[in-house]
């Protein structure tokens, strides 16, 4: 994961948490366009297909993280709040 710009690395830690493509692209002031290209080369560049795989490959990597489902929760509904969404 270190081979990805900054902006990618942002895109999926927010996706990590649950926080919806509409909602990065208004706090990042970006399409929701440039958000889905990013998910997508992001996906792309770990071999990952699927929204599905995506999910798991995140689940896995937060859990090893000791990220609990609520904090995931908790994180994302304060972007979502500060965000205006």
């Amino acid at each position: 994961m270190r081979d990805l710009a900054p902006q990618e690395r942002q895109v999926l830690a927010l996706i990590s948490y649950g926080v919806p493509p509409a909602t990065i692209a208004r706090a990042t002031r970006r399409s929701l366009s440039t958000i889905a290209r990013q998910k997508g080369d992001v996906m792309a560049r770990l071999g990952i297909t699927s929204d599905a795989e995506l999910t798991a490959f995140l689940d896995v990597h937060l859990r090893s993280a000791g990220v609990t489902p609520r904090l995931r929760e908790s994180v994302a509904l304060r972007f979502e709040r500060n965000a205006g969404g």
